[in-house]
């Protein structure tokens, strides 16, 4: 009996007696390498998992045979379940959760799909390929597990996709009695409370990491004198935003994960650096040499000094007060001003619009709404490009995706690109990587990639490209590295007589309608990576039958599974098409920092041999960085784990 009990437990984390008001896992029993063995072993079971689907499909036509409300046997079911958990419970859930796409939906969910959510209910992560479902897959694994009781956060890439799945797919939820609701930026606290507060809730990383860190600076989830403390100074009237971490389920996991496991979220409060300081920084870091006075990380962003550097700051600060009289301090302020002058580029860190810096999310191409960069980073770079300052702020406490999606009691996702960090995601979190088997075998057809002596020549030949593309009645989807190239490419095609549908941060309010018409034949997109994760692009049939949707691209990323989440856009549910990449030789490689071009002999090769030079370079480049990401993120790792062993009094930091 107890036995039966001890395993129920952990399948059910919900606000009450025994998790407490906020369940989260404490952080020295966070997901980690101690896992990593467990996580790889149970790999292994996906061999069994689509038996399972097929006995769950069954269930699910029998169910739909009996005219019986779905929200009956949901009623049913979910005292079933507040008994204790099963293999058989969990696969009346699925069923049901099936059962309620057909009828709802008019959608009949594939093995592959349900294979899928399975996995994900096993706390692991499913690697589906594109146009396979995975957004109804991830509805039937939510379904599944809220049936239970258990408050479920589905994350997935953006607002747009949020907004768009939690209304197309909450008449599903109704059907078995749930509640679904979403949170977007710039919702009201009000409105965000009451949205946690449904069975399902669908959101992006950031809005969910923030609210919990509103909900940690207002104590909740904390105890003793930590809580009583933050209580004193936090309004409490409506209580947390959030009902806890109890259970998520992330689309595009290796996004969050693996791509952004290390970029912390933080909250600020107004800082001691003044607007006439930030300008002093500058003013300082722009008579610096580099090689003499500093050196560039570029791949971290970071400058670092050097002693003839230190010396010349003192001279440049001496007999000013405030921070500029310590030498740790002064340092760390013109260490900053470098790097925003150096390593943080207009329209592609960031844009200029209105007389504001908005900030462009790195892995989605689009404006990050009312986020900042702290320490006085902010400011530098808006004095940089002599627009209006906003208030310099501090730290108040901050928490990086690798550290936050640890504290969930129960966590999977899946991805179509997973393979390639199977043993990152083991080791950092515990979870298994187990590839479905795709239900239609690909049609895609890699053309490779062609070589351009210079940019112009790449913009000449792209054009004449994209015409021919269009003449054979294909749909196009050209694929640019930033904001600039975008802007360079769409006046390079309009003046070839094409009229292409921008995408990227500038566009964003057209998303949507861009989108919806990018399958029609003879119809080019220009996109920046907005149009990557989580874009479907419905093809017309006659664009299918004149081939199907053609990528070309401007650039490589610096991972290959970057490379292949934008040829995931390409012959979905096993439809035809075409990806290639035309790169000029005195362009970066990839999406670097470092940002490396091939050398000037590689041009004077044969344009065969050139391309197969340029392809090996690729990919060692792409070896390297991909090497030295995982390091750095590890080591990030760490170093976070060390400071919260260390519990530093003073500043509410994970």
């Amino acid at each position: 009996m107890l036995a039966a009990v001890a395993h129920a437990l952990p399948e059910r984390p919900a606000p009450g007696p025994f998790w407490g008001d906020y369940p989260q896992r404490d952080a020295d029993r966070l997901r980690g390498p101690r896992h990593a063995w467990f996580g790889r072993v149970r790999a292994l079971d996906g061999r069994r998992g689509a038996a399972e689907a097929r006995a769950v499909l069954a269930r699910a036509d029998a169910i739909c045979a009996d005219a019986a409300p779905l929200a009956a046997r949901a009623d049913a079911l979910r005292r079933r379940l507040g008994r204790g958990s099963s293999r058989a419970a969990r696969r009346e859930a699925l069923a049901l959760a099936c059962a309620a796409a057909r009828r709802t939906l008019s959608l009949d969910p594939y093995p592959g799909q349900v294979q899928a959510a399975a996995v994900m209910l096993d706390d692991a992560l499913a690697e589906l390929a594109t146009g396979e479902g995975k957004t109804l897959a991830l509805a039937l694994a939510a379904a599944a597990r809220a049936l239970s009781g258990v408050p479920v956060h589905v994350v997935t890439v953006n607002d747009h996709l949020v907004e768009r799945d939690a209304a197309r797919l909450a008449v599903l939820y109704r059907a078995l009695g749930l509640a679904c609701d979403r949170v977007l930026a710039g919702d009201p606290p009000a409105r965000r409370r009451d949205a946690w507060r449904a069975d399902v809730t669908y959101c992006t990383a950031h809005e969910l990491m923030f609210d919990h860190l509103r909900d940690r600076l207002a104590g909740a989830g904390r105890s003793g004198l930590q809580a009583l403390a933050a209580s004193l100074a936090a309004d409490r009237s409506g209580g947390p935003l959030l009902r806890g971490l109890c259970s998520a389920f992330v689309d595009e996991a290796d996004t969050p994960l693996i791509d952004e496991a290390t970029l912390p979220c933080i909250l600020a409060l107004p800082g001691e650096e003044t607007a006439e300081g930030c300008a002093h920084a500058i003013a300082v870091a722009r008579t610096l040499w580099q090689g003499r006075d500093f050196l560039l990380d570029a791949a971290m962003r970071r400058a670092h000094l050097t002693d003839a550097g230190r010396e010349r700051i003192a001279q440049a600060c001496a007999g000013r007060d405030g921070p500029w009289r310590l030498a740790r301090r002064r340092d760390g302020l013109i260490a900053q001003a470098l790097a925003a002058i150096h390593l943080y580029r207009r329209d592609r860190d960031y844009l200029v619009r209105e007389d504001r810096v908005e900030i462009i999310d790195a892995s989605t191409g689009r404006v990050a709404l009312g986020r900042a960069w702290s320490a006085g980073l902010h400011q530098m770079i808006e004095h940089k490009e002599q627009v209006a300052g906003t208030q310099p702020n501090r730290t108040v406490i901050q928490v990086t995706p690798s550290r936050f999606f640890a504290r969930y009691w129960r966590l999977g996702g899946l991805s179509a690109t997973l393979a390639e960090g199977a043993d990152e995601l083991a080791s950092a979190y515990g979870l298994a990587v187990v590839r479905i088997a795709p239900r239609v075998r690909s049609r895609r057809i890699d053309l490779g990639l062609a070589l351009c002596a210079d940019r112009d020549r790449q913009q000449a030949a792209l054009a004449a490209r994209v015409r021919a593309l269009v003449a054979a009645g294909r749909p196009v989807l050209v694929a640019v590295r930033d904001l600039a190239e975008s802007a360079r490419t769409a006046e390079t095609l309009r003046g070839a007589g094409l009229a292409p549908a921008v995408i990227d941060a500038r566009h964003a309010r057209d998303e949507a309608g861009v989108i919806a018409g990018a399958g029609e034949p003879g119809r080019v997109t220009l996109a920046t990576d907005m149009a990557g994760r989580g874009t479907d692009i419905v093809l017309d049939p006659r664009s299918v039958a004149a081939g199907g949707l053609a990528l070309v691209a401007t650039h490589l990323h610096a991972s290959r599974r970057l490379d292949r989440q934008l040829q995931g856009r390409v012959a979905r549910r096993g439809e035809p098409g075409t990806s290639e990449a035309i790169l000029a030789l005195d362009a970066p490689l990839s999406g670097t920092l470092a940002e490396p071009e091939l050398p000037p002999s590689v041009g004077r090769l044969p344009s065969g041999i050139a391309c197969r030079v340029a392809g090996a370079l690729l990919w060692a480049i792409q070896t390297v960085e991909t090497g030295r990401a995982r390091r750095e993120r590890r080591r990030l790792r760490d170093a976070a784990e060390e400071r919260d062993r260390r519990h530093v009094i003073g500043r509410v930091e994970d």
